[in-house]
Parts: C-alpha cells; structure tokens; sequence
C-alpha cells in the first residue's frame, strides 16, 4: 500500500464551525482520519489558528483520539526529499470544507454549457409593459421534437404545444394578446392546437407580421381577433403536406387524411375571413400554394389592418439563412442515405458468368483466402438508427 499524506483542516471540517470556540465534532470526518491513520497513511493539522488557540485545538483532537504527524508545518521527509520547507503544506490530499476541487469547476463549467446549448424555444412569452397584457413572439420552425442534422441529436422542443399552453396558463387574466410572427411554419398539428388554446382564452387577441407569416403560421393567425400587417410582409397558404411511405393503399389512405385535415384548415381560414373569399377561391391558392402581399390579404380578411410603416426584415432574413442551412444539412444527409443504400443493394446483385478455366496440369496448390469486403449494410442500417 502507498502511504500518502492528508492535510486536514480542523475549524468546519473536524468540528462544526464556532471560532473562536470550538463546534461540535463532525464525527464521520473524524472517524475517517482516524482510519487514515491506522492504515498507515500521514495526517498534518493544517488550521488557521495559532498560539493557545492552536493548543486548544490540539487538545481538543488527543480528546477525539486523533493523532497528527505534524501541526502546521511540513514532515520532515518532504523537506528532505524536496531540498526545500515552501509555506504551503505539502500533501497528496486536503481535507477542507472550504475546499473547490478542479473536478467541481469542470463539471460546472460542463453543466452551465449543456444550459448554455439547450435548444432555443422559437416562440418567447413574456408580460408586457401593460400589466394586463400579454406579448407572444413566434419565430422560427413550429414542431414538437428537433433534430440537427450535423451531429444526430434529438431533442423535445420548446416552441411545442404543450411548452405553450403551460407557459400561456400563467397568465389566465390578462386582458390584451399580442402575437408577433416571423415564421416559416412546421407541423400544423401544433400549430392547430395553439391556435384553438388562444381561441378559448377569454383576452382580445391581436396578430402581428413582423416578417414573414407562412404555413403552419397562418393558421395561428387565424385565432386573432385582429390581425396586422407591415406593408412589405407576406403570407404563405398551402394545402398540408406529409410524407408515406407503403403500398398504393396506404398511399391513398395518407392522401384522404389530408383532405380531410384541410377540410378543417379551410373552416379556420374561411371564419378568419369572414366572408370576404369564397371557398372556391380558398382552395385556389392553397393549391397554388401562393405568397399573398398584405394589400391581398386585407382584400381576402386574413388581415384586418395594413402598418403603412415598413418592418424591419432583417430577423426574417436571418430565419431564412438558418432554415437553409438546416435543410442542406438535411440534403447532405439524405444523400449520404441514398448512396449507401445504392451500395447496398449492389452486394445482391447477380454476378457475371466466368467461363471455366483449362485445367492444364492437375497441381494442387493452397487456394488463396479473398479477401472480405467490406459490409455496407451494417453501415446502412447504422445511419437509419441515428
């Protein structure tokens, strides 16, 4: 066994802290030096106190039964070994109260960088200056969970639903909404929900573009009693979209979802109007899946009032590099799919027919070993898993 040497403080770590006094003792650290001492290990009181107040606390230890091999100084062997007696006590370990350990500082550095990079909710909530109103900010990708393409990671979202409707809950009073949008859109499931949740609040709700208002973001708009819009912001309105993936029955199964989720879309878009655009109009652009200027919107009743003073366009500019950059990231990995499935599918491929060899004179010899080629699948399947 290796005998080490601890230095052990005495005010706060071997008794309850009470100078100049002396605490109660703290009877496990005590115990544990006591059993570093009886496996062989040098213990040095390292305290603050001096003079007869050092003396009591060396009493005060021989009353525990706790013995030291050196009382604020450093063992004779060290000063040997070293050539040197530094003001700093010299030992392997300290025992203090007080003490921060390097491992501490990492890990909290650690733990406020995972706070740091938490994913940023794309809706903000907070009071605003009128202490009966609310202020809602919607920017950015309306979704339930997100995932970066880069490294693979998935987490819940802050800007879902749910994270909405407990944060709207806090304020059941409030008379005034605002609600500022400058979004691309997401999932319409979400965004059904938060539009129903500011239906049922009881405040007068009015809707904000600050930017652009597309997808999945229009249709929270429709919860608005009122609805602005900066001269140079735009709408986006399109029928839902999703993926399938199947036979052609479950093809056709997906579409009639569809059509019938857009059945209820239209009901919001045509309340939202209030008789201003026919259905028949409606499903024109939802089809055409068209940008509408806030002059069209007025004249369709998506939008009740037109701020002739124009937004700044520069948070919408920003929201659009980052989707970007989010859907090449999404390209990049979808190709990397594809081109390992294609790899893939080429080890089933039928081999070429080779004409026999001419056995010209019977010498066995060893066959060589082939050498194996690498398995794509496995890493195939990897990447799905990510």
């Amino acid at each position: 066994m290796i005998n080490t040497i601890y230095a052990v403080d005495f005010d706060g770590t071997l008794c309850e802290r009470a100078y100049p006094k002396i605490g109660e003792p703290i009877q496990a650290v005590i115990d544990y030096a006591k059993q570093l001492s009886i496996d062989g290990h040098q213990l040095i009181l390292w305290t603050c106190r001096t003079d007869d107040k050092l003396q009591e606390a060396i009493d005060w230890c021989d009353s525990q039964s706790l013995k030291f091999d050196a009382v604020n100084e450093n063992l004779q062997s060290e000063i040997d070994a070293w050539g040197t007696d530094p003001r700093k006590i010299a030992a392997d370990f300290y025992i203090d109260d007080k003490a921060v350990t390097v491992d501490s500082i990492i890990t909290e550095k650690e733990v406020k960088q995972l706070i740091e990079t938490k994913p940023k909710q794309m809706w903000d909530l907070k009071q605003a200056v009128q202490l009966d109103a609310l202020d809602l900010h919607i920017y950015g990708y309306i979704e339930e969970m997100t995932y970066d393409y880069a490294t693979g990671n998935v987490a819940v979202s802050e800007n879902s639903a749910k994270h909405f409707r407990e944060a709207l809950e806090a304020f059941p009073d409030v008379k005034q909404i605002n609600v500022f949008v400058n979004s691309l859109g997401g999932y319409v499931i979400e965004a059904m929900a938060i539009r129903n949740q500011l239906k049922r609040h009881p405040a007068h709700v009015t809707g904000y573009v600050d930017g652009l208002a597309a997808s999945a973001a229009t249709f929270i708009l429709t919860a608005c009693d009122t609805v602005k819009m900066y001269s140079n912001t735009e709408q986006l309105l399109h029928n839902a979209e999703s993926l399938s993936a199947g036979n052609a029955n479950d093809h056709r199964k997906n579409a009639e979802v569809l059509d019938a989720l857009m059945v209820g879309n239209r009901k919001a878009y045509l309340e939202k109007s209030n008789g201003k655009i026919t259905e028949e109009k409606l499903i024109e652009i939802l089809e055409a899946a068209a940008w509408l200027s806030a002059e069209q919107c007025l004249e369709y009743g998506f939008c009740d009032e037109i701020i002739t003073e124009k937004a700044d366009m520069t948070a919408a500019k920003q929201m659009l590099q980052q989707m970007n950059h989010s859907l090449e990231q999404h390209i990049s990995y979808n190709q990397s799919l594809t081109v390992l499935l294609r790899e893939s599918l080429e080890l089933f491929d039928t081999p070429k027919q080779v004409e026999p060899a001419i056995i010209v004179d019977p010498i066995i010899t060893e066959p060589e070993t082939p050498k194996q080629e690498e398995t794509k699948i496995p890493k195939f399947l990897s990447a799905l898993m990510r």
